[in-house]
């Protein structure tokens, strides 16, 4: 039996920017984000990088391919045995990003999805990446309906 799964867009943006924002050599990278630290472990080979996000909840794998994106994580099936489910996104289509490679030295985000926008400012430091929203309607673009895009930030060695 496959699996399906489906993350926040607001985790893909994220593990987009892990993906791409951050330098490619990263160690014991943590990322603070509504009061919940992730620890993130990023490979990249040729034009492919993956990003892992583990928080207490388990690992999910994003293998980013250009703008498409395919995930995994091992879940529990009826069964009780442990299995892979699967996903995949295509950026372009998420957030209108053709190359996110653009991200490397970034100043700002503008993703667009649902005739709607929004601009994240990225501050980058020695050892640091911090995102935060500047305008837009990020409710839009993420697909909730409440709030900002509450701030991350992003720490290594």
């Amino acid at each position: 039996m496959n699996f399906s799964i489906a993350v926040p867009l607001t985790h893909l943006f994220l593990a987009m920017l892990a993906a791409f924002g951050l330098p490619i050599d990263i160690k014991d990278c943590k990322m603070d984000w509504e009061g919940y630290t992730t620890t993130i472990s990023k490979t990249v080979e040729g034009d492919t990088a993956t990003v892992s996000f583990t928080t207490d909840q388990g690992t999910t794998k994003y293998l980013f391919k250009g703008s498409k994106v395919s995930l995994s994580q091992m879940v529990e099936g009826a069964d009780g045995k442990q299995q892979e489910a699967t996903g995949s996104y295509d950026l372009k289509k998420e957030f209108g990003i053709d190359d996110p490679k653009q991200l490397a030295n970034a100043a700002e985000a503008i993703l667009r999805a649902n005739g709607t926008s929004v601009t994240l400012r990225l501050e980058r430091g020695e050892h640091e990446l911090s995102v935060t929203e500047t305008n837009g309607n990020s409710p839009g673009v993420f697909g909730y309906t409440d709030k900002k895009f509450p701030p991350a930030k992003f720490k290594w060695k």
